[in-house]
């Protein structure tokens, strides 16, 4: 998966570049300026799925089924049925 997330960072790269086409000057102040905003959307991104997936464990533990416990009370959360 790693590498296809690369092959479109790169392919995105390449297409901006294409598009913007950027004297050498201007490429000297936008490439690093990009490069360093690629890589924090990356780091945020990856952050944001950690969490995500963190979430959705919690939400499938606290919402599993629950038999009744010993004393006849019924389980703290529930899915609603129907």
């Amino acid at each position: 998966m790693e590498i296809v997330k690369e092959k479109i960072r790169t392919d995105k790269k390449l297409f901006v570049a294409t598009n913007l086409q950027l004297t050498e000057s201007e490429a000297k102040a936008f490439w690093p300026v990009y490069d360093a905003y690629q890589a924090e959307h990356v780091k945020l991104t990856e952050q944001n799925d950690i969490t995500s997936k963190r979430a959705l464990s919690l939400i499938i533990v606290l919402f599993r089924p629950q038999a009744p416990t010993p004393g006849g009370a019924a389980p703290i959360l529930t899915l609603p049925t129907g």
